[in-house]
């Protein structure tokens, strides 16, 4: 009867242990899902500003551009820390991070030439995604 107990207790405290590694895990996977809604958020924020300085040529319409700028290294850092342990998110992380890169670069070249007077290239739409401008122009 004891050797019963004992073995009921085993197997419940490994299961026990096999669910908490398990809502481990999940709670990794929601902090993974929210950063990357923010990372989402922001390059959406950086396109409202620069879309309306593009349009108004007002300084004042870059500013969620600015807010956006200032936070998206950092979560994209904090993305880094999270997929850490996951090969198979470091791969998807890596082409993320290219994409993002080469949007930032898209929003502040445009940015740049419309600050230069180049009003009318400032305003050339990009070609492709993937090389975020460059077919039509050079960074």
């Amino acid at each position: 009867m004891m050797s019963l107990l004992v073995a009921s207790g085993i197997v419940t405290l490994s299961s026990l242990s096999l669910m908490w590694s398990d809502v481990a895990k999940v709670g990794e996977s929601y902090g993974v899902l929210e950063t990357l809604d923010s990372v989402s958020i922001a390059l959406r924020e950086a396109e409202i500003g620069q879309r309306g300085f593009l349009v108004t040529g007002d300084e004042s319409y870059l500013e969620p551009y600015t807010v956006a700028e200032s936070t998206l290294g950092g979560l994209i850092e904090q993305l880094t820390e999270l997929t850490a342990a996951n090969p198979s998110q470091n791969a998807i992380l890596q082409s993320l991070k290219e994409s993002v890169h080469a949007k930032r670069d898209e929003l502040a070249l445009t940015i740049r030439l419309l600050r230069d007077g180049n009003e009318e290239e400032a305003r050339i739409p990009c070609v492709t995604v993937t090389s975020s401008c460059r077919t039509t122009r050079t960074l």
